[in-house]
């Protein structure tokens, strides 16, 4: 919850462990990410943060000038926890497609943008193509491929070549198999017979 006045977001914690048995309350040091607004700027815009859960309930609150787009708690799993959270939101899922810390993450948010019908809308496509070339995580790179695979849309085609040139397997595969998808073209199936032929493949 952001609070315009304050200019604070605050967490609602609560701790699930049952304490009837005299299980004692956990002190964890999760990490917290806010993914700002980037408003033009070139630094990263996520800020992370470490804060201290101690209480069976509590509310923790974190400075900010402005709205995150997306918080997310222990960005990169270093926890060994399960977390249960209301969200994320639709709002907050093309912030943490580009920028969230974990690739669990940004492939999660790119399966939930494609959703349904939603992968044939040009904006979703435009969406996902960008985070496609930014992506650094080849296993989340080879999953955004898929999606975009399943648009049909042949407008794809050079992004789809470009990253069947790829020195990653998995992305390799991902774009030859988004190819295939497509309608046949020459200059694909050489591409293909050429992978196919390929002792390093």
């Amino acid at each position: 919850i952001y609070d315009e006045a304050g200019k604070t977001t605050t967490l609602r914690m609560k701790q699930m462990t049952d304490t009837s048995a005299g299980t004692p309350i956990y002190a964890l040091p999760p990490k917290v990410a806010m993914i700002m607004p980037r408003a033009g700027s070139s630094r990263s815009p996520v800020i992370a943060t470490t804060v201290q859960i101690d209480k069976l309930e509590q509310d923790l609150k974190l400075p900010g000038t402005v709205k995150p787009d997306s918080v997310r708690i222990d960005p990169e799993h270093d926890l060994l926890m399960d977390t249960q959270t209301t969200g994320p939101s639709d709002a907050e899922l093309p912030a943490q497609l580009r920028y969230a810390p974990s690739y669990q993450e940004r492939l999660r948010a790119a399966r939930r943008l494609a959703t349904g019908d939603k992968i044939k809308d040009d904006g979703t496509v435009r969406m996902l193509t960008e985070a496609l070339s930014a992506e650094s995580s080849d296993i989340a790179a080879a999953g955004i491929l898929s999606l975009l695979a399943d648009s049909g849309k042949a407008t794809l085609r050079p992004v789809f070549r470009e990253q069947a040139a790829s020195k990653s397997p998995g992305r390799r595969a991902a774009a030859l198999g988004a190819l295939g998808a497509l309608p046949a073209d020459p200059t694909d199936l050489a591409l293909v017979r050429k992978v196919a032929l390929s002792d390093t493949e």
